[in-house]
């Protein structure tokens, strides 16, 4: 059996609901004496309300033995779904370009541009040179145009297509056992996307907004709630329910998120005009910096949430079995202590923040 899925155990009685009925959950279990010991303990209850609001399907999470991380859970799950149309602030739609391999040709010459998949981009990477092939730029796209004209799916306004403009992508096709399960990135233009990876459209929103929304995706505690429901694939059901925080959230926060994510991902002059926007430089950056950048913006998504100290902890400690998470959780604990003494956060413990100390001078 292949080692990565995740096999459910359920039981099942057909009842009509109360208010007060619940649905219990146990697991994953990694062995079976994980299972025989885990089966004895009380399960994690959850409302019906609560489990119909996680995705479209009514996907059961999968959580790490602790309080703590039901906790993290349920703060991140109060922000809205990124699909939400009366959230304040932007929206935008998954979309699938249907372009195949039939589209594609095996060499790059002067007509043609690349066509991207999963693995063509990474998270804070949007070019790694793995290409699902060439597309002829005129053909694919008059293509795309018509799909423009004949989708219902496609917003009503005036943007240009999404290959002739940075564009927030993201990978289907993932593990909930991988490095990273949710890997979106701003792409660039000049290319197109296979059927299998979806771009997102946009029907309200600006420049500063893709910087935001792709700097929440690319973030630690977005990825550990995606892990809770994803087994193969990032599918619409899951994605349209991911929880992002909208522009009611503090501004401060949101703005330091849209400076850290717009440099990130503005990597050369093809962004230029993107950044210029945006607000930040571009071009690449040292190591060193690109890290710390990253570790601030995981700190400051943290508090973006309403997150605690220990729901950040037990955020990284669950994150991945046997990942070396030490250094990452205390230079993003140094940035959550600054952030939350700067701004005084109602969800911080000041004297245990005070007390525990920063690494930086920020």
């Amino acid at each position: 059996m292949e080692p990565r899925y995740t096999i459910g155990l359920g039981t099942f009685a057909k009842t009509k609901p109360t208010k007060n009925t619940t649905v219990p959950i146990r697991g994953p279990y990694a062995s079976e004496d994980e299972f025989e010991q885990g089966v004895k303990t009380k399960p994690f209850r959850f409302t019906i309300d609560e489990v119909e609001s996680w995705t479209d399907v009514c996907a059961f999470p999968l959580f790490p033995p602790s309080e703590l991380a039901i906790e993290a859970f349920d703060k991140i799950q109060q922000a809205p779904r990124l699909d939400s149309k009366e959230a304040e602030g932007w929206t935008v739609v998954p979309y699938r370009t249907g372009i195949t391999s039939s589209n594609c040709e095996d060499e790059p010459n002067s007509d043609r541009w690349p066509v991207y998949k999963g693995s063509s981009f990474d998270i804070w990477d949007p070019e790694t040179g793995d290409y699902y092939g060439w597309g002829d730029v005129e053909e694919l796209t008059n293509y795309l145009s018509d799909k423009r004209e004949r989708s219902r799916k496609w917003p009503d306004n005036d943007r240009v297509l999404p290959c002739y403009r940075p564009t927030v992508a993201f990978r289907r096709v993932t593990n909930r056992t991988n490095r990273r399960t949710t890997i979106a990135s701003l792409i660039p233009p000049e290319v197109f996307m296979r059927d299998a990876d979806p771009f997102l459209l946009w029907e309200s929103g600006d420049e500063k907004d893709e910087a935001y929304l792709v700097g929440i995706l690319s973030s630690i505690p977005l990825d550990w709630f995606s892990r809770r429901f994803v087994e193969k694939h990032l599918d619409y059901y899951i994605f349209n329910g991911l929880p992002v925080p909208r522009a009611n959230s503090n501004p401060q926060l949101r703005q330091r998120v849209i400076e850290l994510s717009g440099r990130l991902a503005a990597v050369d002059q093809r962004y230029a005009d993107w950044a210029d926007t945006v607000g930040v430089e571009f071009g690449s950056l040292d190591e060193e910096v690109k890290q710390e950048k990253i570790y601030e913006l995981d700190a400051v998504v943290a508090h973006l949430y309403g997150l605690t100290r220990e729901h950040v902890e037990v955020i990284f400690e669950t994150f991945h079995d046997g990942w070396d998470h030490e250094e990452r959780l205390e230079r993003v604990l140094d940035y959550y202590a600054s952030w939350a003494e700067r701004l005084d956060l109602d969800h911080t413990n000041p004297e245990a923040e005070q007390a525990a100390g920063t690494g930086n001078d920020d």
